[in-house]
């Protein structure tokens, strides 16, 4: 079954990810086909603030691999 996830991620590493399809997190149950909305967000007076910018993807690969940390996966994406 196809399930849509949402990942905050700050300034730094959504602006990394806009410029690739790939991307490596911590294992969330997350599988090909599923759905991704990356959300960029702030840390302000210890709070997270969403900045308004959002990427839809879909997940066409999940590469588990020893040479990455333990419960991390390499995610390639096609960007929506």
């Amino acid at each position: 079954m196809v399930k849509t996830h949402e990942i905050n991620l700050n300034v730094s590493k959504f602006n990394q990810f806009t410029n690739n399809n790939y991307i490596i997190l911590e294992q969330n149950n997350i599988e090909a086909n599923d759905y991704i909305l990356f959300k960029q967000v702030e840390v302000v007076d210890e709070e997270t603030v969403e900045t308004g910018l959002y990427k839809l993807v879909q997940v066409t690969n999940v590469i588990e691999d020893s040479g990455l940390k333990d419960d991390y996966v390499l995610l390639t994406l096609n960007k929506l």
